[in-house]
């Protein structure tokens, strides 16, 4: 019987309210009993408010903590570390709403053998979910795997984005911006164990609100999370030529059929190691 305290922590955006039954429910079966979970939201007359908060409710949890007020990088960084020191000897899995993780391993194997060897974190890197023919559907209720049946390397070879994500730590190692590594401590090695981070980012809506991040950044040039414009700015250029969907044929992608499954995605081990080489890009 293991003795580690497993935690999961997540700020969820109004708009990710949707993906909150699934996320609950794919990290109960991993064996995690204790949620913090902290609400972003405009404002209390915000409609999405109250919707949230049935939405959770219904789900079996409730928010730890509503966040009133515009999202930033920098307000999110602050609010995890805040939810982490709480406990600082606990294990937490974070993960963003739009984020189900998969283990080589059970979960609260992974934490012991983390313990027994003097590791502090675990990290891992995106597999990004698309729909079969490129789309961004909105979400119909089927299990997420089977309605974004694809998975491959989007962040990275579209957006030109971090893939890198700090996943299982411990509550005391400070942790970068946006959860893309770990600031201090001893991670376990890659060979030892990558978690598979597997991304539901491109749902409906997406598009208009990376349109409207680009916008901000052009509205505000000098602002802290101008790379993430940028980062938006790309990504929509590159899927322009193809009707405003994801060129799913493009070998590029690396966009395969894969399930719930370790094992599932043929190019893992490649995508894995492509991954580790972006550890020069984070941001502190």
């Amino acid at each position: 019987m293991t003795n580690v305290r497993l935690r999961f922590a997540s700020i969820v955006g109004a708009d990710d309210v949707l993906l909150l039954p699934q996320l609950v429910r794919h990290y109960r079966g991993l064996g995690i009993e204790s949620f913090r979970l902290v609400l972003n939201v405009g404002s209390p007359d915000d409609p999405r408010y109250e919707h949230a908060r049935r939405v959770a409710a219904d789900s079996g949890v409730s928010f730890w903590h509503v966040h009133f007020g515009q999202w930033t990088l920098e307000g999110s960084r602050r609010i995890f570390r805040y939810l982490r020191y709480l406990d600082p000897d606990a294990w937490y899995v974070l993960a963003d709403a739009d984020e189900l993780h998969v283990y080589d391993r059970p979960l609260p194997e992974l934490a012991e053998l983390c313990e027994r060897g003097g590791f502090d974190h675990v990290n891992g890197c995106f597999l990004d979910r698309v729909a079969a023919d490129g789309g961004f559907p909105p979400l119909d209720g089927r299990p997420l795997w089977e309605q974004f049946p694809l998975a491959g390397s989007v962040s990275t070879r579209l957006a030109c984005a971090l893939p890198l994500k700090a996943c299982l730590v411990r509550g005391h190692v400070d942790l970068l911006t946006a959860q893309h590594g770990a600031a201090g401590g001893r991670p376990l090695p890659r060979t030892a164990g990558f978690v598979q981070v597997h991304h539901f980012k491109w749902t409906a809506g997406i598009l208009e609100r990376l349109r409207a991040r680009v916008r901000r950044f052009a509205e505000d040039p000098e602002h802290g999370e101008r790379w993430a414009a940028l980062e938006a700015r790309r990504f929509l250029d590159r899927v322009a030529p193809h009707g405003d969907r994801i060129h799913v044929a493009d070998p590029y992608l690396r966009l395969l059929p894969c399930g719930d499954d370790y094992s599932d995605h043929p190019q893992w081990p490649d995508i894995a190691a492509e991954a580790a080489g972006w550890q020069w890009a984070i941001r502190h």
